[in-house]
């Protein structure tokens, strides 16, 4: 399965109506599905610097038009200054919804917000969840107890660690630790 993330619209937006976008995105996975072979997951992102407000427009659009395929909640946006644990409740809620959760964590705020994004949001995966390489031993504990999203540069752009390696050790440092190498959306973000 290939998961896309995505989020709903706010509600000032004036550019897809929720039941157009719930159709596309039906439209979209069975042509992917028919066409392609490829099974598409939907995961709907809460922007995490939108505060609560953006969250519960995310879970209202999870529990009134969730399309086929939904497969999570997600957590993205600015790590500073936006606790991981504010949002519990909404992944609590989603979690009886069937759904898992995917929270951008460590990105740019270290291992801490790694922790919150699996003890308090019960993260089934984290996004980035890069930093400061001399916590080996901790990130290994991290990766053994959720999957991890990585794009690679971008994460140690952001996270101000590019510097800490010498050309040859980036490739082979990724490649050792992390099984899978993904990529996130933010590139495409605002």
């Amino acid at each position: 399965m290939t998961d896309l993330i995505s989020r709903p619209r706010r509600p000032t937006c004036t550019c897809i109506p929720t039941p157009d976008l719930r159709a596309a995105l039906t439209e979209g996975r069975q042509a992917a599905r028919s066409d392609h072979g490829v099974e598409l997951g939907w995961i709907f992102d809460i922007p995490g610097e939108r505060g609560l407000a953006a969250a519960d427009v995310t879970l209202d659009f999870l529990r009134d038009h969730a399309p086929e395929g939904t497969v999570a909640l997600g957590l993205a946006g600015m790590e500073n200054g936006v606790p991981r644990a504010k949002f519990a409740d909404h992944f609590a809620q989603a979690r009886a919804l069937g759904l898992k959760a995917v929270v951008h964590a460590g990105e740019t705020t270290g291992p801490d917000t790694v922790w919150s994004a699996l003890r308090d949001l019960k993260a089934d995966r984290v996004g980035h969840g890069m930093f400061d390489t001399d916590l080996d031993r901790e990130y290994r504990l991290i990766t053994d107890l959720a999957g991890l999203d990585v794009a690679g540069v971008c994460d140690l752009a952001r996270a101000g660690v590019a510097a800490s390696y010498a050309p040859d050790s980036l490739r082979k440092d990724l490649t050792d630790r992390i099984a899978d190498i993904g990529s996130t959306p933010d590139a495409g973000y605002p």
